[in-house]
């Protein structure tokens, strides 16, 4: 009897006929894909063996039939092999969605290239211009043309983005415009072409342009046909001033503030160039 009592691990349970003829141990089992039960019974000393015998075959099969069914091994739904709950990605823009889409360029325009005029910049990894170097060695021209381009890395279908942008020498304005990001990848406005020393009446040794914009997400649903970038308007949650911008150095080797002595062709007239572009007009000197 103890030889048997230890052949079974702890957890077996133990059944004892009432007039202490039958000792019946069991123990259920599970594992992935099944179930079932170890079972054994043994004699004890006293009582008929026709009746033991009975009473172990009653038990044996009612022990049979309760261990038949199967597990449910059926995988809960929605649940992941690390037992982490998967948490679903945002699915609607917001502004800062808008800021790291921008991209703000800047570079000599070809009319101004020449031997005089060097130009370098420095771009992240990313490709995003953070700032350009011009140097312009004499002789000086009376104007300096660059372009200013703008691209998105990609559309806004659904929310479409404004930007009003400012292109400033100091406190003086040197062009303003607006351009929309919607269904295409492309602004409706994507390149400017500005004269660099439009607000100057001498050339300076070096120079600081700077570039500032606002970015404003529209509500989603909003037809871009309808919206005047210059007078848009949306919450303050919709609206940033962080979209990076690279400013633009530039220097004139042996300047001394003198006036510029190289004419420079000026154009006509300022006509939109195709994609958008446009050359803004040199504003009157006060």
């Amino acid at each position: 009897m103890e030889n048997l009592l230890r052949a079974f691990p702890p957890g077996c349970r133990l059944y004892t006929h009432s007039n202490g003829l039958l000792l019946f141990l069991w123990k259920r089992y599970e594992k992935k894909g099944d179930g079932g039960c170890f079972f054994a019974a043994c004699q004890n000393h006293g009582g008929s063996s026709s009746m033991k015998r009975l009473f172990v075959f009653a038990l044996i099969a009612a022990l049979a039939a309760a261990c038949n069914g199967k597990q449910d091994t059926s995988a809960p739904p929605n649940t992941e092999s690390s037992g982490q709950e998967t948490i679903a990605a945002p699915t609607k823009d917001n502004v800062g969605d808008l800021e790291q889409a921008v991209m703000i360029e800047a570079a000599i325009a070809d009319k101004s290239q020449g031997a005089n005029v060097e130009a370098s910049s420095l771009v992240d990894p990313t490709g995003r211009m953070n700032m350009l170097t011009v140097d312009v060695a004499p002789p000086f021209p009376k104007e300096l043309w660059l372009d200013i381009k703008i691209r998105s890395r990609r559309a806004f279908a659904e929310n479409p983005g404004v930007l009003r942008i400012a292109i400033k020498d100091g406190e003086q304005v040197l062009d303003s415009f607006g351009t929309i990001i919607g269904k295409s990848v492309t602004p409706t406005v994507s390149k400017r072409t500005i004269n660099a020393l439009a607000a100057r009446d001498s050339i300076p040794a070096t120079m600081l342009l700077t570039i500032n914009v606002e970015a404003l997400l529209m509500p989603e649903g909003t037809d871009p046909d309808t919206i005047d970038p210059m007078t848009a308007e949306v919450p303050e949650e919709r609206y940033s001033l962080a979209v990076p911008t690279p400013p633009i150095r530039i220097n004139f080797t042996g300047a001394e503030e003198k006036p510029a002595d190289a004419p420079a062709e000026t154009p006509n007239q300022n006509t939109p160039e195709e994609g958008g572009d446009s050359t803004s007009p040199a504003p009157e000197t006060p």
